[in-house]
């Protein structure tokens, strides 16, 4: 929705929000979160993760921005595909060579499983 005038807008009192009710405008400080969150991060957060057998394994705890996925990416070197998911079920099959990604708040979201211990996964991410 745009707004055309033939004068200065000196102050937003209200805006609608997605479902049409008003709400007060972002101030400088939400602005700032938004930018933040949108932005890029100044560097990289990286972990390898070999499984030790065959039932689902939490990776490590590691604190993932907000609006940040997280790249998984199975080793060529793997014997077999490894499955990803959370603590109830892994679902997603990722083969040798393979990548996922997922959007969480903590990489220990991730739970992955393998039919063979020793076969893993790559983990990257922007991080703060």
């Amino acid at each position: 929705m745009s707004l055309q005038t033939t004068t200065d807008v000196e102050q937003l009192s209200l805006v609608l929000d997605d479902e049409g009710n008003n709400r007060s405008p972002a101030n400088l400080t939400v602005q700032k979160e938004i930018l933040a969150a949108l932005d890029n991060q100044p560097s990289l957060g990286a972990f390898e993760h070999t499984t030790t057998g065959t039932t689902a394994e939490q990776l490590p705890s590691n604190a993932v921005p907000d609006g940040v996925s997280v790249l998984l990416q199975a080793p060529e070197s793997n014997a077999a595909t490894v499955y990803v998911g959370n603590g109830g079920a892994q679902p997603i099959e990722v083969q040798p060579s393979g990548t996922v990604t997922v959007d969480v708040s903590d990489t220990s979201a991730v739970y992955v499983r393998a039919n063979s211990g020793g076969d893993g996964l790559g983990v990257l991410f922007e991080d703060g």
